[in-house]
């Protein structure tokens, strides 16, 4: 089965698939299933993270509702929250913990207890819109967040406290039909983001290119875009990361 991410959690190494969850506590060498899920769409894993300080409380987005693990993985319970939502990405807030978004086909939720409770953040009624793929928070500025939808690339100034209202859609890409999978802010240069992009091939005649094949970099805050890389060249591209070096 086709592995989708990967999280290392310092004690465990977990691999999330579309036919449940995988931990490894030796490396990597081995592997043991740790959650297979009661239905083919709670088998789908999108993403597992720690909660911040609590390395063995883990949660897990699935295509069929939000897990916990309170034992470093061994045993998940499924939350009351999004029991029949699709759940794409989750992040806490890296300045205050407190805060938990939760992107979801149907659009974004916030929580200000960690976790404990809920509100939305984004809606849209255009269906594609509202499907929520990826959000990642500005680091130097915890109210500004990217959220990359399966139509376009959305941004707020209000994260802590926005609406259907509060986002936008970002200036410089032209943005029908297009998914945009992951979005990333760097770290050392808040006007420098990177994105993932599934754009309309025969528009641009990348040949055989497959989804999110094209990743698309901006130096001005997302005002003008360029083309980083293809996948024409290096087939599919399904993920990426910013990494900083080490101090």
């Amino acid at each position: 089965t086709r592995v989708t991410s990967i999280y290392d959690a310092g004690y465990a190494v977990f691999a999330t698939t579309g036919y449940g969850l995988f931990r490894s506590t030796d490396g990597a060498t081995t592997w043991v299933q740790v959650h297979f899920g009661a239905t083919n769409r709670e088998r789908i894993i999108r993403q597992v993270l720690a909660r911040p300080g609590q390395p063995r409380s883990l949660l897990m987005a699935t295509g069929a509702g939000l897990f916990e693990s309170s034992d470093g993985g061994s045993s998940w319970t499924k939350l009351g929250v999004f029991p029949a939502f699709s759940v794409n990405h989750l992040v806490f807030d890296p300045t205050d913990p407190s805060y938990l978004y939760v992107t979801v086909y149907g659009g974004v939720f916030r929580s200000k207890d960690g976790g404990k409770t809920f509100e939305r953040a984004y809606f849209s009624n255009l269906k594609a819109r509202g499907n929520v793929l990826w959000l990642t928070i500005d680091p130097s500025n915890p109210q500004r967040a990217f959220a990359g939808t399966a139509d376009g690339l959305l941004v707020t100034d209000a994260l802590r406290t926005a609406a259907a209202d509060d986002w936008r859609l970002l200036a410089g890409l032209a943005t029908g039909n297009q998914a945009f999978g992951i979005v990333e802010a760097d770290p050392s240069n808040p006007l420098h983001i990177i994105t993932m992009t599934e754009l309309p091939l025969p528009k641009v005649n990348y040949g055989s290119a497959k989804a999110q094949s094209l990743l698309l970099e901006s130096w001005d805050g997302g005002k003008t875009w360029g083309l980083l890389m293809s996948g024409r060249s290096y087939g599919g591209l399904r993920w990426f990361q910013i990494v900083m070096p080490d101090a």
